[in-house]
Parts: C-alpha cells; sequence; structure tokens
C-alpha cells in the first residue's frame, strides 16, 4: 500500500476527527447548559494545557500533513493514537505518563523460571501482522482495522518492530511497537502459551539495552506491567526524558533471530 492511498482512506477519517477537535471546545463552552452530544463526548477534548491541544494549535498534528508524517510528529510530541469503536482515531497523552526504566527492569521469579525454557525461538519482524493481529484479538479492543493500516505502515517504513516467541513453528506470543530514537513506544502484547508475553517482554529491554536505548514507553501502568518495574512519572517529566531520548539515535535490529 502506497502512503498517497493509506493517506485518502484512514487519512480522511482522522482529518474529519482532527477537525473536530479544534472546535470541540468551543461548543462545549456555547452549550454547556444543554445536553452533551453522545458521540462528541467519545472524542478528545481540548485543553489548553494538553499536548494534543497544543499539538493541534501549533500544527503538529495537522489534517494537511501526509498522514505517516502525521503518526511520526504525534509520537515525538508524546501523543499516540487508537481506534474507537465508531471507527473514528482518537490521541492520548497521558498524565501520568507510564514507563519502564531500563535500568529497573526486574525479573520476577516466574519469568526467571520460563526463561529457563529451551524451547522458545525469538524472532524480530518475522511475522509482524501476525503479532498485530493476535494483540487486536480479544474482546475490546481498540486496535481497530484502521489502527491496523496505521501500524503496517509504519512497519514498512521501518519504525514498527515486533519481539516474538516462537514454540515449535508456533507464535506463541509476542509484542509490537515504535521506535524513534532511542526511544521505543510499547503498543500491545499477546500471549497464546504461558509466558509467551513475558519472554517477549524481556527480550524486548534486553534488545533496547544492548541497542542504546534510553526511553520505554508504555503509555500507561498496569499491576501487570508494575511486576516489572514500571512505574508512573509526569507528563512533564516524560516530556523531558522523551526530547531527550529522541535526540540520540539507536537502531532497533530487523528481520533476525534475537
Amino acid at each position: 500500500m502506497t502512503t498517497e492511498s493509506f493517506d485518502g482512506g484512514i487519512g480522511n477519517r482522522i482529518r474529519i476527527f482532527l477537525d473536530r477537535c479544534t472546535t470541540c471546545q468551543a461548543s462545549q463552552r456555547n452549550h454547556k447548559n444543554e445536553k452533551k452530544d453522545e458521540k462528541l463526548d467519545w472524542f478528545h477534548t481540548p485543553n489548553v494545557k494538553d499536548p494534543v491541544d497544543k499539538a493541534i494549535r501549533e500544527g503538529i498534528l495537522n489534517n494537511e500533513l501526509p498522514f505517516i508524517q502525521l503518526l511520526l510528529e504525534a509520537y515525538a510530541s508524546g501523543i499516540f493514537p487508537m481506534g474507537t469503536p465508531e471507527g473514528h482515531i482518537e490521541w492520548y497523552s497521558p498524565d501520568p505518563r507510564g514507563i519502564l526504566p531500563l535500568d529497573e527492569f526486574h525479573t520476577p521469579h516466574g519469568l526467571r523460571r520460563a526463561l529457563k525454557k529451551t524451547d522458545w525461538e525469538i524472532k524480530i519482524d518475522h511475522d509482524f501482522r501476525g503479532v498485530l493481529k493476535a494483540c487486536a484479538f480479544r474482546e475490546k479492543t481498540w486496535i481497530t482495522p484502521d489502527i491496523e493500516q496505521c501500524y503496517l505502515q509504519l512497519f514498512e517504513e521501518g519504525y514498527a518492530h515486533s519481539v516474538e516467541v516462537w514454540l515449535d513453528g508456533f507464535l506463541a506470543g509476542g509484542l509490537y511497537g515504535v521506535s524513534l530514537g532511542a526511544a521505543f513506544f510499547g503498543e500491545s502484547m499477546f500471549h497464546r502459551v504461558t509466558d509467551a508475553s513475558k519472554v517477549a517482554l524481556w527480550h524486548l529491554v534486553k534488545i533496547l539495552r544492548q541497542n542504546g536505548y534510553l526511553l520505554l514507553d508504555t503509555q500507561w501502568n498496569t499491576p501487570h506491567l508494575a511486576t516489572f518495574g514500571a512505574r508512573e512519572i509526569s507528563r512533564s517529566d516524560y516530556l523531558g526524558q522523551l526530547a531527550g531520548a529522541l535526540e540520540i539515535k539507536a537502531s532497533f535490529p530487523r528481520a533476525k533471530d534475537a
């Protein structure tokens, strides 16, 4: 798929959304005593202190940009997309922000035991599409068909990567994310075999450490991620770490065994 055809489909939906973002705040002020538009409530509501609103006002999230550039500009600004059931794409910049400090990664006892299993085969970018679809295969998912196309495009352009765990020729688990500078933005992970996603995360951290990365962004923190050392920091601290990581060039290895 060319960038042009990609922009013509998904890009148009997002451009409509961005237009609504810029008018959403004014609409709420004008009708604050009326019942809110239920569909409008689903969208991100701009706030003058929010990087999403700032990015819209300053043209970083610009509906005239080629969509692949819009995505990269968003990530570099600490903003990421998620799909909605209505078929739109929302933009987020959480405060606080979840990160997993690479030098503080904790290996729980269960993971240590799983890593001793000799049958795991670790691959990079071998079946990115398969990892993406497996991550989306759940009852409730933000990985809509449009979002799938977003990350397939990023993968084709060399910005998105997968770490995969194979067992006897079967894709047992894995994760994917986006790489910019020395920052890696973790997006989602899955497992079909117990502990396979944990093994993938362990190998991701190993890969990032070995290749000069400074920041592993988990977007939000969860009790599961906290067992590996993930924690929350303020948005301002996160943006400072991101700015530093973007100044460093790190290379994610592609299409080979880890």
